[in-house]
């Protein structure tokens, strides 16, 4: 890793968090490569709280995790596509877990993007006193489904955290009933022999 404290122009920082941003969905393959098996304000509507005992298994502060578990949540909610949501999962933490092997900048990236989410959209899509994580699941949904039609960041950063979302949603063994997976292949002919 480099040293270097020359600042960058604002074109290359934006190069960067695009890549960083592109790199998100590169990372939602981890399960596949990886070999291993407190935003909680007075005024929440739904507030997304994740369990104490299990937050500091990943590079994510209490605050991101939580953020990240509001996303995660709106994206596949419970009883939404399948009866098992992510919350059901904790997929936020599952997500968190792997992301303690991946590179910097992929966690720089996921940061930036988790950032960007409670902080930027709600002032873009009308509510800037409020924080993304505070709104409720209904709200939170429609904030990302119109980020899928915009251009530029916000749809990059929709696609990288529902690319994220889903494969990790999908390699998570508790909710492979509720999509109808069987299993790996190879558990599947060791069952018949």
């Amino acid at each position: 890793m480099m040293n270097n404290t020359m600042q960058l122009p604002e074109s290359s920082r934006r190069i960067f968090l695009q890549r960083s941003i592109q790199a998100l969905a590169v990372l939602s393959t981890a399960p596949m490569i990886i070999a291993c098996d407190s935003l909680n304000q007075p005024f929440a509507v739904e507030p997304v709280i994740v369990a104490a005992e299990s937050r500091s298994n990943g590079p994510l502060n209490d605050i991101e995790l939580n953020i990240l578990s509001a996303v995660t949540d709106a994206i596949i909610p419970q009883n939404g596509a399948f009866k098992t949501g992510a919350s059901d999962v904790n997929l936020a933490l599952i997500i968190n877990q792997h992301l303690a092997y991946a590179d910097q900048d992929i966690v720089t990236g996921l940061q930036g993007s988790l950032a960007f989410i409670e902080h930027k959209t709600t002032a873009i899509f009308g509510k800037p006193d409020e924080q993304f994580s505070q709104l409720s699941t209904l709200v939170r949904t429609k904030i990302l489904v119109s980020m899928a039609t915009l251009d530029g960041i916000p749809v990059q950063i929709f696609i990288a955290l529902k690319t994220l979302s889903l494969f990790f949603f999908y390699t998570t063994k508790a909710c492979w009933n509720d999509i109808g997976h069987q299993g790996p292949l190879i558990q599947q002919q060791e069952q018949k022999l």
